[in-house]
């Protein structure tokens, strides 16, 4: 299991977003998130889908934000993800408005970034307000078809892949999408998912679809990385016509 051990880490060097700094959102101890996805880094979501409890609180963030800006100002990116799902955090906007004043104070070349399953922004009046605040935002979509969506995504609140393609199609161009691959006893590399996902996606018409498989140890110890689906779904997607970042 990967946590992040501080609230500010890096910067780290991103292929797609340059020198990157990490703002994490949740808890240093534990996994917080509203998915329960067998390849996630930081390990399964026991008793941590919800906000609020042990969580930094705005001031909190703000000030490692701050520290670490003047230490090292020298940065492309300002990321806000860490152990979990970041829109979790109930001060979330608050947060966002911080790290502007600091972004534009220290390092006003950098684009506020922030990673997501997307569940929170299905709320209309709180999606404008992080888009307004933010730079870039980049939404899962792991699965083609519900029933692949249901073993991977495995939300812990009422959510599906239909609610998600409505959400994509809405934001369109304003959000970009990330797709991980993977195999073993559970996959989403079937025909039928990539032709889905590629589906979604023609509809929804993000910025920019990135296509990545598993790096580090995942939730679950028998999946396997998959670079061939990699390359085949980042050639669909080029062939219709999409901006696509792959790491393969």
């Amino acid at each position: 299991m990967f946590l992040w051990s501080t609230a500010v880490y890096g910067p780290v060097r991103s292929r797609r977003l340059g020198r990157s700094l990490g703002l994490n959102l949740l808890p240093v101890a534990r996994k917080v998130c509203s998915y329960d996805c067998p390849y996630c880094e930081c390990g399964w979501t026991r008793a941590g889908s919800g906000s609020g409890g042990g969580m930094p609180g705005a001031q909190e963030l703000a000030a490692a934000l701050e520290e670490a800006l003047r230490r090292d100002p020298q940065v492309d990116a300002i990321t806000l993800a860490g152990n979990g799902e970041p829109t979790l955090h109930p001060q979330l906007v608050e947060i966002l408005d911080r790290v502007g004043q600091l972004r534009d104070r220290y390092a006003p070349a950098a684009k506020r970034v922030l990673l997501t399953n997307g569940i929170r922004l299905a709320d209309p009046p709180l999606a404008e307000q992080v888009l307004a605040r933010t730079e870039q935002i980049e939404i899962k979509l792991d699965a083609g078809t519900e029933q692949t969506f249901q073993q991977v995504a495995r939300p812990t609140v009422p959510w599906s892949l239909a609610r998600l393609t409505a959400l994509l199609e809405r934001l369109g161009s304003r959000v970009c999408v990330q797709c991980c691959l993977f195999g073993g006893p559970i996959s989403n590399t079937s025909e039928a998912d990539l032709l889905g996902m590629v589906e979604i996606l023609k509809r929804a018409r993000p910025r920019l679809t990135e296509i990545y498989s598993i790096d580090r140890a995942p939730a679950h110890s028998g999946l396997r990385a998959a670079p061939e689906a990699c390359v085949q779904l980042a050639g669909m997607l080029r062939e219709a016509g999409l901006e696509v970042f792959s790491y393969s």
